[in-house]
């Protein structure tokens, strides 16, 4: 199992100027926000591109059920728009372009 790197666990890097990971590890959107925002470059020792790109698969599969549960929860259904806007927000804070908007 990953081992997530949460927002205050990513504040424990202030003042660094690098935080190095190894592979298995994910951070939440917020912690990547941080670190952005602070000047803090993160690196995850990843062992083959293919293993980045499923963790990345994992995460963004997780976010869009979430998205759609949480609505579902509330007795509403998600549209079109609003999980498009979902997926191309994770995927960016994961470091992907997104082409043909």
């Amino acid at each position: 199992m990953s081992k997530v790197i949460a927002l205050k666990d990513i504040m424990e890097y202030k003042g660094l100027k690098t935080a190095e990971f190894p592979a298995g590890i994910i951070l939440t959107p917020s912690a990547w926000d941080w670190a952005g925002e602070n000047g803090l470059e993160v690196i995850i020792n990843h062992s083959s591109v293919a293993e980045l790109q499923d963790e990345r698969s994992e995460l963004l599969s997780k976010t869009v059920k979430a998205a759609v549960k949480s609505t579902e929860k509330g007795g509403y259904l998600i549209s079109k728009e609003n999980l498009v806007k979902i997926v191309t927000t994770s995927l960016e804070r994961m470091g992907c372009i997104i082409e043909n908007r």
